[in-house]
């Protein structure tokens, strides 16, 4: 079985199967940078039940160290926002699903023991 993008009546894109997923294709200029979801790393990601079908978020390492997160819903356009590294890390915590680890997501942070 699988997955297929389409585009919802909404607008947005989806892919079907079990979780929204961005667009690979997705992409926006901000402030003179480009965001590209196809040339980034996916650190984590989250979603809303039931089962992740109606919105979800996604968190990005561009190649250059920048961050940015995509929110997807269900019959919404995706939607790309760049995120300085504290919000990138704000998000990135509580994400349940981590695809790559905090030390490499976020090279050279430190903690202070409690």
């Amino acid at each position: 079985m699988g997955a297929s993008v389409r585009k919802n009546s909404g607008g947005g894109y989806y892919k079907r199967g079990m979780f929204l997923e961005p667009p690979e294709d997705l992409e926006a200029l901000v402030a003179g940078l480009r965001y590209r979801v196809r040339d980034s790393t996916l650190l984590a990601r989250d979603f809303t039940f039931p089962l992740g079908l109606d919105r979800a978020t996604y968190l990005y390492q561009t190649p250059g160290g920048r961050y940015f997160a995509v929110y997807v819903a269900q019959g919404e356009k995706a939607r790309l926002e760049p995120l300085s590294r504290e919000e990138a890390l704000e998000l990135y915590l509580p994400m349940p699903r981590k695809f790559v680890p905090l030390e490499e997501a976020f090279p050279g942070l430190k903690f202070e023991p409690a």
